[in-house]
């Protein structure tokens, strides 16, 4: 090997981090807030044949086992994080005054570190939470996820373990850089000129943003919580691949499509979709 040769260095810089993630991959723990969702059988899966394949953990919690921690939070430590982010991101005028609004952001700063002292405390390294399990809770995770999403916790919504440790994986082949959980909202199929909208109403990692992440408090009806506070942003274009574990009867397929990401190219928008879906916000 020659000294310096970018290209050789490159490749094996790519192998490590690869044998890192099939290593570390075994010590993925999964907290399961609630089970998944009603009607969407496609997010559970046999977790012992996880754990016998890929040696992930995947632990069942009431979600009253979180409320009780979130409890235990001093106030000093939600101000001093709220403090945080308003050094981080851009925050409405009315969250520095007294009302709605700050307070939906305070709330999100108890779930955070009631969430991540549940998960430190207990050694877990991904989670995920289910928005028809929220007994106790003010409102749905949002900007709470977010954050500890982009501290390299994997995640997935509504019960979905697989890809909360496939997130998780994917965070340590990749350093916890540009990567996040994400749907396919919308499908554009102009011929030559294919597209897929990528979104989700509040989990999106912020290590994918292009611009400063926002805090905003947009309606939400799925959980029939308060509505949540959250980050949005624009996220960068450029080389990106979209992944997707599946189990087949006992049997898993990593799904893998190589997909060129856009930036926005038109102001966005609010779109609502019927009660039954609640109300999503695409960014």
């Amino acid at each position: 090997m020659v000294t310096g040769d970018s290209k050789v260095t490159g490749q094996i810089e790519s192998w490590m981090k690869t044998a890192l993630a099939i290593t570390e991959g075994t010590n993925i723990r999964g907290a399961r807030f609630g089970d998944y969702i009603r009607n969407v059988a496609v997010t559970d899966g046999d977790k012992i044949e996880a754990q016998i394949k890929f040696g992930w953990t995947v632990d069942y919690y009431g979600i009253g086992d979180l409320v009780e921690e979130i409890a235990t939070i001093p106030e000093q430590e939600v101000n001093n994080l709220y403090e945080t982010y308003g050094e981080q991101y851009e925050l409405p005028t009315s969250a520095y005054e007294p009302g709605g609004v700050r307070e939906s952001i305070m709330q999100q700063a108890r779930i955070e570190l009631g969430l991540s002292k549940f998960l430190t405390e207990r050694n877990y390294n991904a989670f995920t939470i289910n928005f028809e399990d929220l007994h106790g809770m003010t409102q749905l995770p949002g900007l709470a996820a977010q954050r500890l999403i982009a501290d390299g916790y994997g995640f997935a919504g509504e019960g979905d373990w697989r890809t909360t440790a496939l997130l998780r994986a994917m965070k340590i082949i990749a350093e916890n850089k540009g990567t996040s959980f994400m749907e396919d909202y919308t499908y554009h199929l102009e011929p030559e000129n294919e597209m897929i909208l990528g979104s989700h109403m509040l989990g999106i990692c912020p290590t994918i943003s292009a611009t400063k992440p926002k805090i905003i408090i947009n309606p939400l009806t799925m959980g029939d919580k308060a509505d949540p506070a959250r980050l949005v942003f624009d996220a960068r274009g450029g080389e990106a691949m979209v992944t997707s574990l599946i189990e087949l009867g006992g049997r898993y397929r990593l799904v893998i499509n190589e997909v060129t990401a856009e930036e926005p190219t038109h102001q966005t928008h609010i779109f609502r979709l019927p009660k039954y879906y609640g109300d999503r916000n695409h960014f």
